[in-house]
């Protein structure tokens, strides 16, 4: 696991410090922005306030605040370029690292090349490269998935566990909304695979 870490963080730290003074995706400026903002001490930074001409204007809500709120230590440590960049490469290693801890606790062979595959195909570099709440999202998601359908805990725990992580993930990304379908239809195959409605389509 440690190795996936360390792979990626090279990996982003390669793409991001290309080019010093710029970024892969504009839309991470105004996150990186925001989160200047809540580093600064103000708990609900305003977009309107810096797009006046735009929908944020009447619809002021911070959709992103959580991801703002994980981003703000990055910004107000390192400066917004480098802390957008230092972030941007954390939350871009996250992914495959939650990748690779899932698939090891499936008994994956070779599950450290299965969760660094990814990083050869160019939409990771344009997707998960941008400091947004998708790449945070995408953690969360392995993270549900896991203690949903492989953790040994208890009921009551794992419930707690998955109404924290859609907290998580509906503060950050609307990901609450994907993480609910998401659960929903691995409950429908582990009970469709139970009582043998599945069998014969690949589920024994």
């Amino acid at each position: 696991m440690l190795a996936v870490a360390a792979v990626a963080a090279l990996h982003a730290a390669l793409v991001l410090l290309g080019d010093p003074l710029r970024h892969p995706s504009v839309d991470s400026y105004c996150h990186a922005s925001m989160a200047a903002e809540i580093a600064r001490g103000a708990w609900a930074p305003r977009l309107s306030a810096a797009l006046p001409w735009t929908i944020f204007a009447s619809l002021d809500v911070d959709h992103y605040w959580g991801h703002h709120l994980l981003t703000a230590p990055f910004v107000g440590a390192l400066g917004q370029l480098a802390g957008l960049k230092v972030a941007s490469g954390f939350f871009f290693l996250l992914v495959p690292v939650a990748t690779c801890l899932v698939l090891q606790a499936r008994g994956v062979p070779w599950a450290p090349l299965f969760a660094l595959a990814p990083l050869l195909a160019p939409t990771q570099d344009w997707r998960y490269l941008q400091l947004r709440g998708g790449a945070w999202a995408v953690t969360l998601l392995l993270a549900s998935m896991h203690v949903a359908f492989f953790s040994a805990s208890g009921a009551a725990r794992r419930r707690s566990l998955l109404a924290l992580l859609g907290y998580m993930a509906m503060l950050s990304y609307h990901g609450g909304v994907v993480l609910l379908v998401f659960h929903g239809g691995g409950v429908l195959w582990e009970r469709g695979a139970r009582g043998g409605w599945l069998r014969g389509r690949g589920v024994d």
